[in-house]
């Protein structure tokens, strides 16, 4: 699930890597931008990386949000829920989201091999002093050289429901929740316990860009004390 507004700046990095991956098909939904000409030019990258890509009319997830009181939750679980539909009930889904590098230190088909059914990946938040866009003349690693397994813990000390792990590769059948930190439904939680994952991976998460403000502003998670707490910890690049 890729917000082209929010997104768009990290096409460069993400594309090329999970095209890498080798996986047997992939499926993008595009969350749309306002601006036509830039979801057009996204759609287009896409496809030519191979993907089949399905676009969300902007209305659809700002209507959701509104009924979910969470943006994006009911539009992610239901089309998740629906595409794995579309697949045999052997394969797997390998998610990410599009701001995210999920290091798969070997191909994802070689953990279904060894018989690792579910992949746990971790945050890792990588960002700068500054909320700046990234410069597509330089690495990620050098765009954001600094690390923090989670972030969030210097605005939000208490006891936060956001996980900064997530189920990156599952059966397709499995319950898998994809909001948030892709957790499982809480009605098959004891069912189907995350204690079952038999693999880990960092995941490198470019949460903290130029674009973060657009991610969290007016959200219902993200208290009006919190970010301002996030603009005086970082300095916001004009």
């Amino acid at each position: 699930m890729i917000g082209i507004d929010v997104d768009s700046d990290l096409f460069s990095w993400w594309l090329p890597y999970y095209k890498s991956l080798k996986l047997d098909s992939y499926t993008a939904y595009l969350h749309s931008s306002l601006d036509e000409d830039l979801n057009e030019g996204s759609k287009r990258l896409f496809q030519e990386y191979g993907f089949t890509v399905v676009m969300l009319p902007e209305g659809v997830v700002r209507d959701n949000a509104i009924r979910c009181n969470e943006p994006g939750i009911g539009v992610r679980s239901f089309l998740f829920d629906a595409l794995a539909l579309t697949f045999p009930k052997e394969d797997f889904l390998v998610t990410a989201d599009g701001d995210e590098i999920q290091e798969w230190p070997e191909n994802p088909r070689a953990y279904v091999e060894r018989g690792i059914r579910i992949v746990i990946g971790e945050h890792v938040d990588c960002f700068d002093e500054t909320l700046h866009a990234p410069d597509t003349e330089k690495t990620l690693d050098e765009n954001y050289p600094l690390r923090y397994n989670n972030l969030s813990t210097l605005w939000r000390p208490y006891d936060d429901p956001y996980n900064p792990r997530k189920i990156c590769l599952a059966p397709v059948r499995y319950p898998v929740d994809y909001s948030g930190s892709h957790d499982v439904k809480k009605e098959y939680m004891l069912a189907a316990p995350r204690a079952l994952a038999s693999g880990i991976l960092n995941v490198l998460h470019y949460r903290w860009r130029q674009s973060a403000f657009l991610r969290v502003k007016n959200r219902p998670n993200w208290p009006e004390h919190e970010q301002k707490f996030i603009k005086n910890f970082f300095s916001v690049a004009e």
